[in-house]
């Protein structure tokens, strides 16, 4: 838990994929409808749920990232760093709601402990400024990484032992009207593996059959797909199922509890935390006023 990394990034362990709709940077912008968007007050870049960020905190990470001499691009990497404060304030009021709390006492355990990993290549003071943080802006982004690890160790606490999964296969093809002639061949008896070899568009599985293996329910990148697969029984079929990639054919194979495999489990993780990272997204209002 004392990774270098986690440090330097300011306590941001969010993924910097926005999960916030697309907007622009001169204006104000309120993402639940309804709510009232107010005038620009100035020191504020954004506001979440009535909570300010500062210009001065805003300032101060996106000075941080600019340390990175491989980015070019000063816009987006100013709407990278609005959207990873913008997360941060998310999980740290999703913390509280959750009746998650990180004492001063565990702060300083973290920052001692990691001021001893660097004693034997750098002072604490050079590591700081080389980082660009004051003493209490690295305070601050501790408490941020530990409050977002324990925020995480609630959402992953139903992956250990054994999980609910199915296993399934599936026929992608362009367009409805493929998906419809497709679904009337198997109901005719046609062989699902056969057709997907033959037809199906996702290279990844077509040579062996359409097979997706085993899966959660969080862990495809559309979720209508696990949600169609949970809800058939065994040897079932549905479709078409329209995603970004076209309409999909799939069949149930089993359904059956069982443990996640380690390859497997980063991704679930990923994907159960931006699904859940969305979701607080979408119930908050968030005002924008990045000039």
């Amino acid at each position: 838990m004392h990774s270098l990394v986690k440090i330097i990034m300011g306590g941001l362990l969010i993924a910097l994929t926005a999960c916030n709709p697309t907007s622009s940077a001169n204006a104000p912008v309120t993402t639940q409808a309804g709510a009232e968007v107010v005038q620009n007050p100035g020191d504020v870049v954004a506001r979440v749920n009535d909570k300010d960020i500062t210009r001065a905190e805003f300032e101060a990470e996106l000075a941080r990232r600019r340390r990175d001499e491989t980015i070019t691009d000063m816009v987006a990497l100013q709407q990278v760093v609005l959207d990873a404060l913008i997360e941060q304030r998310l999980v740290t009021d999703a913390a509280v709601a959750m009746g998650i709390n990180v004492t001063d006492d565990e702060v300083t355990a973290e920052i001692q402990a990691l001021q001893q990993a660097l004693a034997q290549t750098s002072d604490w003071d050079s590591y700081l400024n080389m980082n660009g943080y004051t003493p209490d802006e690295m305070v601050a982004a501790q408490r941020n990484v530990l409050l977002t690890q324990r925020v995480q160790e609630v959402l992953f606490a139903d992956l250990t032992g054994s999980v609910n999964q199915v296993h399934a296969r599936h026929i992608v093809v362009r367009t409805e009207t493929d998906a419809v002639n497709l679904l009337n061949q198997l109901q005719q008896g046609a062989d699902f593996a056969q057709l997907a070899s033959e037809f199906s568009i996702d290279l990844t599985t077509r040579d062996r059959g359409g097979d997706l293996g085993w899966f959660t329910s969080d862990e495809l990148l559309d979720k209508r797909l696990a949600d169609v697969a949970f809800s058939l029984q065994p040897g079932a079929i549905a479709g078409p199922i329209s995603t970004r990639i076209g309409y999909h054919i799939i069949q149930t194979l089993e359904i059956a509890e069982r443990p996640v495999e380690p390859e497997r489990m980063a991704l679930l993780m990923r994907n159960i935390y931006m699904t859940w990272l969305e979701t607080q997204f979408q119930n908050a209002t968030i005002e924008r006023y990045l000039q």
